[in-house]
Parts: C-alpha cells; sequence; structure tokens
C-alpha cells in the first residue's frame, strides 16, 4: 500500500508572489466569497481588511479564536446554514490558506465582482480529470462490476470523492498554487486515516477481499488513486443504472 506526497515548499514567513494572491482570489471567488461581505457578522471584519495595512498574517494579527468565532458565526446564519460543498471548502480556505496571502486575497474581494455560479461538483464525462480516469480505470471498473465489487463499504466518504473533484476543476484554472497543494494533501491525509482505521477492522478487509480479485489492486494503490477509482466505478455503475431503467 503506497503513497506518495510531494510537499509543497514551506513559506518563509513573508507574503507570496502576486500570482499566489490571484489564485487564491479567483479560488475563493469560485467559492463564494463575496457572500460573507452581505453579512452583517461581517462588518467588524470588513473594516479591519479595509483599514489595517496589508502585510499582515489574518490568522495571527486576529487571533486564530477570534476568527474561528466569526465562522461560526456565518455557518449559522443565511445564506451558509444549509452548507453545501462549495460552502465547505470556502470555509476550509478561510481557515487555511496562508494568513499573508488570504488577507490580500479577501480584500481584493470586496470591491471585485461575484460569479454568478459557484465552481461545479459534479463529477461526470466532461469533468477535467474523466478521460485520464476512463483510461486508466475503465478495464478494472468492469471487472468490478462482474465481480460485484461494492460502490460503497465506507472506506470513502462522499466528501473525499467531492473534495477531490473541485481540486482538479481548480488545478486546471488556476495552475499549482500553494493552497491547492495543501487542499489535496489535507485529503490524501483524511484518506489514509480512513483507510487505516479499515485495515484494522479484520472483518471488514476479509468482506472486501472475498468479495472480487481485483480487490487487491484496490488495497494497493495510494490514496488518490483510491478516490479517483471509486469516483469512476461509482459514475460507471450508476450510467449502466439508469441506461437498464
Amino acid at each position: 500500500m503506497k503513497d506518495h506526497i510531494i510537499a509543497p515548499s514551506e513559506k518563509a514567513g513573508c507574503p507570496s508572489a502576486p500570482s499566489e494572491i490571484d489564485a487564491l482570489h479567483g479560488i475563493l471567488t469560485e467559492c463564494g466569497v463575496h457572500r460573507l461581505w452581505v453579512n452583517p457578522e461581517m462588518m467588524l471584519i470588513e473594516n479591519y481588511l479595509r483599514h489595517r495595512p496589508e502585510d499582515e498574517h489574518l490568522q495571527k494579527t486576529l487571533g486564530v479564536k477570534v476568527l474561528n468565532f466569526f465562522l461560526r458565526q456565518l455557518k449559522r446564519s443565511e445564506p451558509f446554514w444549509n452548507m453545501t460543498s462549495q460552502d465547505v471548502l470556502l470555509f476550509w480556505f478561510l481557515r487555511f490558506a496562508d494568513g499573508f496571502d488570504l488577507k490580500k486575497a479577501l480584500i481584493k474581494s470586496l470591491d471585485s465582482e461575484p460569479q454568478s455560479e459557484a465552481i461545479s461538483a459534479e463529477y461526470d464525462d466532461s469533468h477535467v480529470r474523466f478521460e485520464e480516469d476512463h483510461k486508466q480505470f475503465n478495464k478494472l471498473t468492469t471487472l468490478m462490476m462482474i465481480e460485484g465489487f461494492p460502490t460503497h463499504f465506507g472506506l470513502l466518504t462522499a466528501d473525499a470523492t467531492i473534495r477531490l473533484t473541485l481540486h482538479e476543476s481548480l488545478v486546471a484554472k488556476y495552475g499549482s498554487a500553494q493552497v491547492l497543494h495543501k487542499l489535496l494533501k489535507s485529503i490524501k491525509t483524511a484518506e489514509r486515516t480512513q483507510f487505516q482505521g479499515m485495515l484494522a477492522d479484520n472483518s471488514t478487509v476479509k468482506t472486501v477481499k472475498a468479495k472480487t480479485t481485483c480487490a487487491q489492486k484496490y488495497l494497493d494503490m495510494c490514496s488518490i488513486d483510491r478516490i479517483r477509482l471509486m469516483r469512476y466505478y461509482d459514475f460507471v455503475c450508476s450510467q449502466n443504472s439508469k441506461s437498464v431503467r
């Protein structure tokens, strides 16, 4: 069971190049960041952004507890109380993006135009990585279907699939932004943690291995490929199900 992580270089605690700021601003816009500024709860944060020096680390200057307080308040209010996948990702960026980058990107968002539609979390044959997934997994998923491999068995959350789908779409538009490296690393870590929990459950492992001869291939994959495989497999099964109705 191999997993290869290429860790992005750490920042030296200084503001990033303008391209990184522009990328983060674009990413936040894709996730609907402009909705923050119509919420009265954010007036204090908006005043802070407009009147303090740009070259400050947002989380360190405000304090993590203060920032988290405002984020909790937002989650309980319109339009975020019924959280979408894009909303969840937006709040992840607000918590974990580099503080220097985040402050400048948020300042840009105060006066920029909102996007009419949030980035899509749907996975289908129009997705940027679909063709690659098809080439890599088509034969394997055919075997999985023949042998009755389950599409869902507790090893993979819908959240991991959706986050990876959104991540790939954002990479296609914004390239190798540091914050996207960070997001990918968090997706890998969450999947690996869940996977290790599955391996500790001997009954689950035996059930999976007993299902198919291709189970070992799944078990030997790296974390991102496991997510990609199950995402593609679920799509193929759903398409086949529609065709027989």
